[in-house]
């Protein structure tokens, strides 16, 4: 088995097998663009998008339609990237529940005539922390190579963020299903609150 070597920080890291590596990849420490070599490659170091350690798929054919015309083509699937921020964004309303209900906990009266501002906040504040990590991921797995915004988004609710991340990465649609999921249950978690100090 093949050890391969990476470039990190003008150092070079290693030796690591090739699965480690693809896992390097996958967890966004290693990008496409990485320089990375094994023995087979003499005196050269490629980047990892150029080191064959991914299969390519075979080529997909264009569709042809009943009649017999050719149709446009069919659509490569976009491979699928579920990172950890990815499922923070989603879970958001579950956390801003917590820290609303803990809040309220300690000091009711003072949270509920004050509101809860500075949980939203700092949370809101730790949401655009994720969408830029997970955009990031997005970007070193080779997804977004135009470098196409992402993070803005955010802005329009997790709706707009995982709307707008199913154009790079699928399983975008499951996160936007469990962020819409936890909007109810903070709903629910809300009027609940609500109903016991009316």
């Amino acid at each position: 088995m093949p050890e391969w070597f990476y470039e990190a920080d003008g150092q070079s890291r290693g030796p690591v097998s090739a699965e480690q590596l693809k896992t390097l990849v996958g967890d966004g420490h290693v990008s496409a663009d990485t320089l990375v070599w094994t023995e087979t490659f003499g005196n050269d170091w490629r980047p990892v998008r150029e080191a064959d350690l991914f299969p390519q798929r075979p080529p997909v054919p264009p569709r042809r339609s009943a009649i017999g015309s050719p149709a446009t083509s069919v659509d490569n699937p976009k491979p699928r990237l579920l990172t950890l921020s990815a499922w923070m964004i989603a879970l958001y309303p579950i956390f801003l529940a917590i820290g609303e209900l803990v809040l309220i906990s300690v000091a009711p009266t003072t949270a509920l005539q004050n509101g809860t501002g500075a949980v939203s906040f700092w949370l809101g504040a730790a949401a655009f922390l994720f969408a830029w990590r997970d955009a990031n991921r997005i970007k070193a797995a080779g997804m977004n190579p135009e470098n196409r915004w992402l993070v803005p988004f955010l802005l329009l609710t997790g709706i707009g963020y995982f709307i707008r991340r199913n154009r790079f990465a699928a399983g975008s649609m499951l996160l936007l299903t469990v962020f819409l999921a936890s909007i109810v249950v903070y709903a629910i978690l809300f009027a609940a609150i609500l109903g016991e100090f009316a």
